[in-house]
């Protein structure tokens, strides 16, 4: 494996788990296909095309054929070509090109590609990362947690959401009408989808009886199917504190290109709903800071005049040169090699809410409570020379240290996270917004885990119980059983959350509906 000797080990042992990751390979690709240019940048010299870059509409075509959907239209692709990763836009103005942007570039010169190995120039595509142009966004997201307590911090007030769990009631009475009204819905996942891994049989199931013809209202079987998932549904996103939206979408982010697009605008166009318009919330998940929800608007710019690559089902940014960072990196530092955002269009939380400034990130940050161990692949490599000992094995040890310290770490960001929204629900509850030790102290501990393995950055138990001694809140009443420190009592919530949960249980209202 091709690496820079200037990555750190952490990092080094991170780029092991790309070979367990989905990938398929598909077309090779010349030498001279292959062009690396500078990034777009903003006025503070920051990349806006920060991960993706652009292929030509027939290099699509035949990556299409050998994914298996030939003729099938492919707006993007998530892929590694050698010593690049990121996105892949597909182009109607290049021809036969690959166009990289040099922060997709990990390691190697710009004319690593005319030496290198074949396979190194073989674009793999990662199989959850393709975005199709036909696919239709008919489902309902759902917001979860974290992103309902930065609301309410960010000034939308509980009751939004609670109409919005009304709404969600009187919409799942109006599809029990008939198991026609329940398969065409977006509650339930559609055939194809429910035929996957990903869901219980018993979805598969309601879609069989039905396509042979049987309904709940009148098959006593199948009503008892569609009654306990339904229950199942809505008990399981009561417990998980997450709540169905309207106009909310999951979008992968892309730049423009052209750089059309004025600051502060996007241009998304969704299969079966068209181009959004006006304005709309961004962020990405996992989102625990007030900064990290972005304002808006969304434009249609491209439907007057195309901007020469694909756009459909796509979030394109603004990388207007005037931008002192790209709007993926407002989002909790995100980036366009495959990053999602998260959009809200719902009327009555876009007009509530007061979008809060964060300032982008510069350099490493702060380590806060945990501490660096970043070795350089560099560094053991002189180092050994330097001690007359073989250079493999310090490299092999050094690896080994490193994912253990990978495995060890692996819980952090989820006990930070349950401490986040305890503390979090606590200030709601309180005063209405929150504290310093929320917003900074321990969003900050949340990214630097997020980051660990590529960074090094680990904390102690001795420091990590430090933390949970200086930001400790109790465990809102919602939270599920087992969240939490067992040596918690349970205080009542004040915030959406906790009213959401003390609203009467699912099997009451929808046996009555």
């Amino acid at each position: 494996m091709a690496v820079d000797r200037g990555m750190s080990m952490s990092k080094y042992a991170e780029r092991f788990k790309l070979a367990f990751s989905d990938i398929t390979p598909t077309i090779e690709i010349e030498a001279d296909q292959i062009e690396v240019r500078d990034d777009l940048k903003g006025c503070e010299g920051r990349a806006n095309t920060d991960g993706n870059g652009l292929a030509s509409a027939d290099f699509f075509e035949k990556i299409a054929i050998r994914l298996g959907c030939p003729g099938r239209r492919i707006s993007a692709i998530q892929m590694r070509l050698g010593p690049a990763k990121g996105m892949l836009v597909c182009s109607y103005e290049l021809q036969s090109k690959i166009v990289l942007f040099s922060e997709q570039v990990k390691y190697g010169k710009r004319s690593y590609y005319q030496g290198c190995e074949i396979c190194q120039r073989t674009i793999e595509v990662c199989s959850s990362g393709i975005v199709f142009a036909d696919h239709d966004h008919r489902r309902m997201q759902r917001l979860n947690s974290q992103v309902i307590l930065v609301l309410q911090a960010i000034g939308c007030p509980a009751q939004v959401f609670l109409d919005l769990e009304a709404r969600f009631r009187d919409e799942i009475a109006s599809i029990m009408l008939s198991t026609a009204h329940l398969v065409h819905s977006d509650f339930l996942p559609s055939a194809d989808v429910a035929d996957g891994h990903a869901f219980s049989d018993l979805c598969f199931q309601i879609h069989a009886m039905h396509a042979a013809g049987m309904d709940h209202t009148t098959d006593n079987y199948l009503f008892l199917c569609v009654r306990k998932y339904i229950h199942t549904q809505i008990r399981s996103a009561r417990e998980d504190g997450h709540l169905p939206c309207p106009d909310s979408y999951v979008v992968t982010m892309v730049s423009d290109f052209m750089q059309r697009l004025e600051p502060g605008s996007m241009s998304v166009w969704l299969k079966g709903r068209g181009f959004l318009l006006g304005r709309h919330l961004a962020t990405q998940i996992p989102c625990a800071h007030p900064g990290d929800i972005v304002l808006l608007n969304a434009v249609d710019d491209f439907s007057k005049r195309s901007p020469g690559f694909a756009y459909e089902n796509l979030a394109v940014m603004s990388a207007h040169e005037s931008l002192p960072c790209s709007p993926a990196h407002r989002m909790s530092g995100g980036d366009y090699d495959g990053d999602k955002a998260f959009i809200i269009g719902f009327p009555e939380i876009v007009n509530n809410v007061h979008v809060q400034e964060r300032g982008p990130s510069t350099g490493d940050p702060d380590p806060l409570c945990g501490e660096y161990r970043c070795v350089k692949l560099e560094h053991v490599i002189t180092e050994s020379r330097a001690q007359n000992e073989a250079v493999h094995h310090n490299v092999e040890e050094a690896l080994k240290k490193a994912c253990v310290q990978m495995v060890d770490d692996a819980g952090t960001m989820a006990k930070i996270n349950i401490m986040w929204t305890a503390r979090a629900d606590r200030d709601i509850s309180l005063k209405g917004n929150f504290s310093w030790e929320t917003k900074e102290f321990l969003v900050g501990h949340q990214e630097l885990a997020l980051d660990a393995a590529k960074t090094g950055w680990r904390i102690t138990p001795q420091m990590f119980q430090a933390l949970q001694q200086r930001v400790y809140a109790p465990s809102p009443h919602w939270f599920r059983s087992g969240q939490g420190p067992a040596r918690d009592d349970p205080v009542r919530s004040k915030s959406a959350l906790g009213q959401l949960y003390d609203l009467e249980t699912p099997e009451d209202w929808t046996d009555e509906a």
